[in-house]
Formats: structure tokens, C-alpha cells, sequence
């Protein structure tokens, strides 16, 4: 019998190796259990839906992470292989870490997947290069006004979407080889829980809106990776235990993704359009684009980005689940802030609510 080590799984997240401190794949069935007509005796068990399953990863960050963009972009399918066992269509879950003094950043990741899995186990060792891992001592904390770097004791950072694969109904439907035409993606949301040197007690009944930045830094403090936070305080608790400090703890609910704002987005061309067409935006600044936004709806990148004018520019792509009349602010997030026009696009056609 052949036994294998951690250095023996070598994993591999789109294509790039990925050095893991623990690794997991777990495959399920749903059954549903066949009784006689008195529902005394189960004779057999049948399929209850398709199968599904679940890839977690937990690793240190030493640098630049490709697993956090994928939070802007969790319908998008990622491909994932467990020693040559390969999931071709992963969808982000969770992403979420926990920062403490002195010690690594360890990032731990969940993808669901609905199409199955193929290939088989070979042991292999990563070729990943050495590389340090980030500390929080070198971490820096930017634009706060509650949570300030001369406060904070502590942060954990959780991502959590809700992903659901959406089916066609078949005239024969195999469940056992059943795949999915695509996913929706429900909620998503950023929570964020701090730990401060403070003692303030007073939250207004809408909450208390808190955005900063955090950068983690290598040693020769160049920045690596940044986080940013932009949403409501919803609660505090101050805390006192034997031999030890009091110190406050702040939940803070976040629900859109992006950065601090840098510029407004100048021109939106047209301001009106119908779901999946396009629409050009102007402005400043739109190096590596992420996603835009109409409102709360998340719109993808399409087109390269170019110069028109003096101006830098992107198309992005109406939401095909947008509702008719619906009227907002476009919005688009990018590696360097977040951008927003003060002109609104409004859905000539879509949804009826």
C-alpha cells in the first residue's frame, strides 16, 4: 500500500500552483430513501438531486492574492485540481482570514462545484517558489476615522456569496450525469470584526458608516495586498477578562465590493439600454477593471481599456436579471478605487417584479 504526505498534493487554483497548509475535496450524493407503501421499510435509496461538491483550501498569503478578485467575480468558474483530481468549474463560497499581531496571514477558501470531477490521484510536489509569508507586524491601516492603526488589536475579514446552479428541465433527466447551464449568485456580503483599544458605546440606530484600507506589506515594506472595507458598524461590545486589557469589539456589515473612491466616472454612453447591451464609460484612472455596477446590479467587463480623448474608458455589459424601469448610479470598481457617476442608467426592458 502506497501512503502519500502533504508534499505529495500538489495544487493547482486556475492553472497557477498553490502552496496550501491544508487542502480538502469532498464529493456528495443526494439520496432520497425508497420505502414500502406503509413507509416502515426503506428498500432502497434513490437520486434526490444532482451531485455536488465542495474544494477548501487554507494557505499563507506572500503576496499579491489571485483568489481575492475572484470575489467580484464569484460566477465566473475557476478550475482546481486536488493531485490531478480536476474540478473544471468551481464557484467561490467563502474567502475569509484572521489577522493577529506578529503572526502569517492565513487565508482560508471554500469552492462549490456542481459538475462533478474527473481525472485520478497522482502524487506530485508544487513547484511553487519560496516565497515569505505576509506578517500582520507589517501591516498598515489607512483612512479610518473609528478604526485607526494606533486602536486596532485585531481584524478578521469574511466573504460569504450565495451561490445556487440553475437547471434545465429535460425531457429525460439523468441525475447522475445532470450538469448545469450556469449558477446565480444570490447576497454577497463582506463582514468585518475588529478588536480596539476603545471604550465608546454610542451607535446610532442606522448604524455607523466605517471605511479604511489595510495593506499588508513585505519586509522591505513594499505593498503586497490590500483589503478595503466600506460599510456599517452594527455593533459594539466592550469586554474585560482577569490579566488582561479591556478592549472593544465592532461588527461591521459590508454589501458591495470595491475601493476607496478616486474619481467619478465622467460620461456614461447611453443612459438608458436594455439588459445584455452595452455601455461606454468615461473617466479617469480605470487601470485593470474589475466589475461595474448599476446600483446593486454586478455588470461584466467587456472591451479592452482605451483612451478616448483625455479620457481612459470601458464597456460594461447590463445585468441580463436587471427589472424594467429600474434606475441607478453606474459604478465600477477597479484595482486602484472605486469609481461612480452622478449620472443614472435606467432599464428600458428586463424583469417584471
Amino acid at each position: 500500500m502506497v501512503s502519500y504526505t502533504q508534499k505529495d498534493v500538489k495544487i493547482v487554483v486556475d492553472g497557477a500552483d498553490l502552496f496550501c497548509e491544508s487542502a480538502a475535496i469532498k464529493y456528495s450524493a443526494d439520496i432520497t430513501p425508497k420505502s414500502d407503501v406503509l413507509g416502515r421499510s426503506v428498500l432502497s435509496f434513490a437520486a434526490g438531486g444532482p451531485t455536488n461538491g465542495a474544494f477548501d483550501i487554507s494557505y499563507p498569503l506572500t503576496g499579491a492574492d489571485p483568489i481575492s478578485s475572484k470575489m467580484n467575480n464569484e460566477k465566473t468558474p475557476v478550475t482546481l485540481s486536488f493531485g490531478g483530481i480536476t474540478v473544471h468549474s468551481g464557484y467561490l463560497d467563502s474567502y475569509s482570514f484572521d489577522c493577529q499581531a506578529f503572526k502569517p496571514v492565513i487565508v482560508n477558501a471554500t469552492f462549490n462545484f456542481y459538475n462533478g470531477v474527473s481525472g485520478n490521484f497522482v502524487g506530485a510536489s508544487s513547484s511553487v517558489a519560496g516565497a515569505d509569508p505576509l506578517v500582520v507586524s507589517d501591516m498598515s491601516l489607512d483612512n479610518g476615522t473609528v478604526v485607526t492603526a494606533d486602536k486596532i488589536r485585531s481584524i478578521k475579514y469574511t466573504f460569504n456569496s450565495e451561490i445556487s446552479p440553475r437547471y434545465v428541465v429535460q425531457d429525460t433527466f439523468n441525475l447522475s450525469g445532470v450538469i448545469p447551464e450556469g449558477v446565480n449568485s444570490a447576497d454577497k456580503r463582506v463582514d468585518a470584526s475588529v478588536t480596539l483599544y476603545d471604550y465608546d458605546m454610542s451607535l446610532p440606530a442606522t448604524g455607523l458608516n466605517e471605511s479604511f484600507t489595510f495593506n499588508f506589506k513585505d519586509k522591505n515594506n513594499n505593498s503586497k495586498q490590500s483589503y478595503y472595507i466600506d460599510g456599517q458598524i452594527n455593533s459594539k461590545v466592550i469586554s474585560s477578562k482577569v490579566a488582561d486589557v479591556m478592549t472593544s469589539d465592532y461588527s461591521i456589515s459590508q454589501g458591495k465590493l470595491g475601493g476607496p473612491q478616486v474619481t467619478e466616472i465622467t460620461t456614461i454612453t447611453p443612459t438608458a439600454g436594455d439588459p445584455g447591451s452595452t455601455i461606454l464609460l468615461l473617466g479617469e484612472g480605470f487601470d485593470n477593471p474589475i466589475m461595474g455596477y448599476i446600483g446593486e446590479y454586478e455588470c461584466k467587463i467587456s472591451g479592452s481599456v482605451g483612451a478616448v480623448g483625455s479620457s481612459d474608458s470601458v464597456n460594461i455589459v447590463v445585468n441580463p436579471e436587471i427589472v424594467s424601469g429600474f434606475k441607478a448610479g453606474v459604478a465600477i470598481a477597479t484595482a486602484n478605487g472605486f469609481h461612480r457617476s452622478t449620472v443614472a442608467f435606467t432599464a428600458s426592458s428586463g424583469l417584471s417584479l
